[in-house]
């Protein structure tokens, strides 16, 4: 059942969203509703249970079976899309409170914060495998860390929070302050801009196939991905094209792209058996 989380104003004139318990409807809907008050900024809490999975495997099941039309499936990708990228270009400064993984579910709104504060022993937080593209996350965890790093999770390599704070992930990773330091961010943001949406940004450590890293980025991982599924397992594929592809573009390019990626991939079927026999995966 989805349900609306409340939304209500502390004393420093932002607005608090838990997510915990959500849907992802149920978060775009109380989202639009916080944002068309127009705070002055927006804390999105996350620390009391699991965010909103964008799919969950037994939402797309039941939504699509196991071979969902290729428009279809894009759509949803594209929709899911547009929610977060209607929060990070509101102009509504959002940071978000974290706790524990830094893949579990909601981790995909988690990066579409401008700002980002883990809540617990910086160890807690390690990268979880079997991610699908679809969410726009495989582009903002690229342009926050660069193409290299992002490519190392998304194979599944370790990392704890401290590393991914000196990466760029956490804004501030610290255990029993967290709360106080975003609302501290939140009061002296003012309008708040992603890094990628300012003029001449460019992603750390250069794109494609011409740059240093890609062999270790792409080439590498390829060949370790078709080794461990026998080229049965399409999805690590996929996110590795839409890495590839998507950091080439300008966001909203690259946002579509991965939403066109995620769409065949749904289509063709096995990633959505793989969920019916195996629900593990997540989308991304």
């Amino acid at each position: 059942m989805t349900r609306a989380a409340p939304a209500g104003p502390p004393a420093t004139g932002a607005l608090t969203l838990s997510l915990a318990g959500l849907e992802f409807d149920g978060f775009a809907a109380a989202l639009r509703a916080a944002l068309a008050r127009a705070p002055t900024g927006l804390l999105l809490d996350a620390r009391d249970g699991p965010g909103p999975e964008l799919n969950p495997p037994g939402a797309l099941l039941a939504r699509f079976g196991t071979a969902p039309p290729r428009d279809a499936a894009e759509d949803r990708a594209r929709a899911l899309s547009a929610c977060l990228r209607e929060m990070e270009t509101s102009g509504v400064p959002v940071a978000c409170l974290w706790s524990g993984p830094a893949f579990a579910p909601g981790w995909e709104i988690m990066l579409a914060a401008h700002a980002r504060f883990l809540e617990g022993d910086a160890p807690a937080s390690a990268p979880a495998t079997g991610l699908l593209p679809g969410g726009g996350a495989v582009q903002r965890l690229a342009r926050l860390l660069g193409v290299e790093a992002a490519s190392a999770l998304l194979s599944g390599s370790p990392a704890d929070g401290a590393a991914l704070e000196a990466s760029g992930l956490w804004t501030r990773c610290e255990p029993g302050t967290a709360e106080a330091l975003a609302r501290a961010w939140l009061a002296t943001a003012g309008v708040a801009r992603q890094p990628w949406d300012e003029r001449g940004y460019r992603i750390p450590g250069g794109t494609g196939a011409t740059a240093p890293h890609a062999a270790r980025s792409f080439a590498l991982p390829a060949i370790a991905a078709r080794g461990r599924g026998h080229d049965r397992e399409p999805a690590p594929l996929a996110l590795l094209r839409a890495l590839y592809e998507g950091t080439q573009l300008p966001m909203d390019a690259a946002l579509a792209r991965e939403a066109q990626i995620a769409g065949a991939l749904l289509a063709e079927g096995t990633a959505l058996r793989r969920l019916r026999d195996l629900p593990i995966l997540t989308f991304c």
